[in-house]
């Protein structure tokens, strides 16, 4: 029997196929991608969409297909697909895979990033439950599609547009190769499969009791010294990728606050259970999914690889509780902290939001609080809080009003950690 005081949360299945890019509609989370990303004239590609039902009841799901009919010259386009509208039944909290091939027929001339939009409507019979947190969560340890399948999903191409100004919509690109093949007959059907339902979750369940001691053995050795760079580099990487550049200071204070949530937080925190946090779920996943994870990679890329979402979901979290520690109340957001920490997780994840608010409360003002405590053995704490403080100066000059608070409390964790800094007796580096 699996332990009564853990149970698995419904898997984040779409982002463990596009390393964590997403697009938010209403009741699903979907992405957008091409394959093969260039093709030739007379032969198909696939536009593949990844849907994932993020609530506990049925959706009947329509897909709206839009190819363009001129390219970026004003040169005619003739492309072929399945019908402009996919009907698509999902079950409760199911993730599939919608195929939708479509082929470029002469007069059709060659050229790149080539639009193709998808948009996407989602109803319900009644208003359902979450079964996922919209920022991620643990990563599936059982699938109902084949090894060799979900392996072509990992090699489509996702780089899915999403702009509110044209709403349930999403965008890819493709290329026309200068080569004409000689014509032939291929489908153009629409192609949907299953990826994972809740009965995967069953059978998970059914694993995990013989694999969660191993798991627990794992996060023993998921010291700050063994995840401290890999959370770093990963951060770096995940902004990046969101378009946010961040400052060396900002990288460290966020990986201070996951290395203290994966590492010492169940010990010092309240509240902070090792084995209901989202992070060990994830982790017991993984072995799940791969039983020699441990002999294949060190903890710290385990938890940089696997766990990333799952540790920011739980840091947002107890970064909030951290802050109105130091701060108090008067910091807090005004809408409820479970709410914005899902907002704030899913925005690290690829939703909209707003950009420095959600930076600094509470990713790198908990970073600011806990650097006396986190990686002082690593990097002298001093030169986090002087980049940090350049940092928030510059940031300042071009913050607007609501921003400039935000900074303005970061301004005062800083002042905070001076203090203690000195009173521990911190040399400052020349």
């Amino acid at each position: 029997m699996v332990a009564k005081d853990f149970e698995m949360a419904y898997p984040d299945v779409l982002g463990a196929l596009t390393d964590g890019l997403r697009t938010d509609l209403e009741h699903l989370q979907c992405a957008l991608g091409v394959f093969p990303r260039q093709a030739f004239i007379n032969q198909p590609l696939e536009l593949v969409l990844l849907l994932q039902n993020m609530i506990d009841q049925p959706l009947q799901v329509k897909v709206t297909l839009q190819l363009p009919m001129q390219d970026r010259r004003g040169m005619l386009l003739v492309l072929e697909g399945p019908g402009p509208v996919i009907e698509q039944p999902m079950g409760p909290g199911e993730v599939g895979v919608l195929r939708m091939p479509i082929i470029a027929y002469p007069p059709s001339q060659p050229g790149v990033n080539i639009p193709a939009r998808v948009t996407i409507n989602s109803r319900s019979g009644r208003s359902g439950r979450p079964v996922r947190p919209r920022g991620g969560a643990a990563r599936p340890g059982y699938l109902s599609m084949s090894p060799l399948k979900l392996q072509a999903l990992r090699e489509v191409t996702f780089n899915t547009i999403y702009k509110p100004v044209l709403p349930d919509t999403l965008t890819t690109f493709f290329d026309l190769a200068p080569t004409r093949l000689s014509p032939a007959l291929y489908s153009l059907t629409a192609r949907y499969e299953t990826i994972w339902s809740p009965q995967d979750l069953i059978n998970e369940r059914e694993q995990l009791e013989n694999k969660r001691q191993l798991a627990a053995e794992l996060a023993g050795a998921m010291t700050t010294t063994a995840v401290y760079w890999p959370f770093y580099y990963r951060t770096e990487e995940v902004f990046a990728r969101r378009g946010i550049r961040l400052a060396p200071g900002e990288i460290k204070a966020i990986t201070k606050l996951m290395a203290y949530t994966i590492g010492e937080a169940s010990l010092y925190e309240r509240d902070q259970e090792m084995h209901q946090s989202r992070w060990f779920r994830a982790l017991c996943a993984a072995v799940i999914a791969n039983e020699t994870v441990a002999a294949d990679q060190e903890p710290g890329e385990i938890a940089a690889n696997s766990l990333y979402e799952a540790v920011l979901a739980d840091a947002v979290a107890l970064g909030l509780e951290i802050v109105r520690s130091y701060l108090g109340d008067s910091v807090m957001p005004a809408e409820n902290p479970q709410v914005y920490a899902e907002r704030v997780a899913a925005w690290v994840t690829g939703a909209d939001g707003e950009s420095l608010r959600y930076l600094y409360l509470p990713l790198v003002m908990a970073g600011i609080a806990l650097t006396p405590l986190v990686g002082s053995s690593i990097e002298n704490p001093w030169i986090m809080v002087r980049e940090l403080a350049e940092t928030v100066e510059a940031r300042k000059l071009t913050a607007g009003e609501a921003d400039l608070q935000v900074l303005n409390w970061a301004e005062q964790l800083l002042r905070q950690t001076n203090n203690v800094l000195r009173r521990l007796g911190y040399l400052r580096p020349q």
